[in-house]
């Protein structure tokens, strides 16, 4: 089950306090608006900075097992090292099939397979940012059901596993006596030698070379249990608090007249040491406060520019995607009419920062799909696409961020400096409102 908790909003600088004070109301909005979505309980740490953050949650996939691998060296065979590069690809053979496995090869490639699944699942819902992985309340659910789905995919591996426990050893184990019996008729006919138990004259033989093998492989292996209780799959969920600097500021002020009011009353003999003291903690109060507030600026700024810079190449790559198909094919083939739609979904979904630039021409894109095929003009759409592209392209320069180039299709690397300065402008606007 998803745990939820608040994450520090800084390992430094910027640790909350309990001296916090939240806009109450707000926070409980938000906290059932996002219960509602994931259906668990949450208890949120107070913050007071609840704008795009309030709508999403940070993510992080903890998945755990047995991973069913080890090492075999040549001692554990009682072999010296290899003298030449034929009996040491021999033994590198043997020693990288030690390396990989101690179950079925498919049970591990299908356990990789949904752990690399899960996470390029969370990639696809989630914006990268300072915190981890962001995902919106718009994508949250359908992350939630396809983690669920993979979860479920997983422990069911797990109970495969345990159910078919001594066949799996067995076949394992099997295999491994005949690929050490193999490697042992090569180098009894590359080189018989290189059998000879180390400072002996006495040469191993093909039962002991393979029993030495399989019992170190024997051994590598743990109990059924304790691969069992290995599996573990789960999802941590945390908000994004970032620090209350009026709170902080508070707190620091009230320190300081406490400060000034002990020292008004010691002696008067002291009055000048203590007007220099004052002002000295004053300015250093100062220099603290400033630096935190700036350090906060530093991190919306960041969060904003990641959402911005991430949402934008979406769109950049997946029209140039479709652009690329047009320009090959002169018509708007399914699986590109798909990629539309589904950018134009994602982008909605995804789209925290309200980029009304963008959005406005996305609208358009949106009335042009939803038309009959047979009514839809592809040169209407591969203007509009290349028009949209040019946008995000340009945004993307403004952000710091260079995609990769579209010249081919018609989309200029170099972005005029009209557009340029719309697309800055109109980022600096954003993150005015933050």
């Amino acid at each position: 089950m998803p745990t939820l908790k608040t994450l520090p909003s800084n390992r430094k600088a910027l640790r909350n306090s309990s001296s916090e004070s939240p806009k109450t109301s707000e926070l409980k909005r938000v906290k059932a608006k996002i219960e509602q979505a994931t259906g668990e309980n949450v208890k949120a740490a107070p913050t007071d900075w609840l704008r795009l953050m309030k709508d999403g949650v940070i993510v992080r996939l903890h998945i755990r097992r047995w991973r069913a691998k080890t090492q075999v060296t040549f001692q554990d065979l009682g072999l010296p090292q290899p003298k030449d590069q034929k009996e040491r690809e021999v033994y590198n053979d043997l020693m990288t099939l030690g390396a990989k496995r101690l179950q079925p090869a498919h049970l591990i490639r299908k356990l990789d397979s949904i752990d690399a699944g899960a996470r390029a699942w969370l990639d696809h819902h989630a914006y990268k940012t300072y915190w981890g992985d962001f995902v919106p309340l718009g994508t949250y659910e359908e992350f939630k059901q396809g983690n669920a789905d993979f979860s479920n995919k997983y422990f069911a591996v797990r109970d495969e596993i345990e159910a078919n426990w001594d066949n799996n050893v067995a076949e394992v184990i099997a295999a491994y006596a005949v690929a050490a019996a193999n490697a042992y008729k090569r180098l009894s006919r590359l080189n018989p030698k290189s059998l000879m138990i180390a400072d002996t004259q006495t040469r191993i033989s093909e039962a002991a070379f393979v029993e030495a093998f399989v019992a170190r492989i024997q051994n590598s292996i743990p109990t059924k249990e304790q691969v069992y209780e290995s599996f573990g799959y789960e999802t941590e969920l945390s908000f994004i608090p970032l620090p209350s600097m009026l709170a902080e500021d508070q707190a620091i002020a009230e320190r300081i007249e406490t400060k000034r009011a002990q020292e008004r009353n010691r002696a008067e003999v002291e009055a000048r040491a203590i007007s220099d003291r004052e002002r000295m903690l004053r300015d250093m109060n100062n220099d603290v406060v400033n630096s935190a507030r700036r350090k906060k600026q530093e991190l919306v700024e960041g969060f904003v520019k990641d959402l911005r810079t991430q949402s934008l190449g979406m769109i950049y790559d997946g029209f140039t995607n479709v652009l690329e198909s047009l320009q090959k094919n002169d018509k708007l083939v399914g699986k590109s009419a798909e990629q539309v739609r589904n950018t134009i979904d994602t982008w909605r979904a995804m789209n925290l920062v309200g980029d009304q630039s963008i959005e406005s021409q996305i609208t358009r894109i949106d009335a042009l799909m939803t038309q009959p095929t047979k009514d839809r003009s592809p040169k209407e759409i591969q203007l509009l696409l290349k028009e949209i592209a040019t946008a995000a392209r340009a945004n993307l320069i403004a952000l710091g961020s260079v995609p990769r180039s579209a010249r081919a299709l018609g989309i200029p690397d170099d972005v005029e400096p009209l557009q340029l300065r719309r697309a800055k402008r109109t980022m600096q606007l954003s993150l005015a409102e933050v």
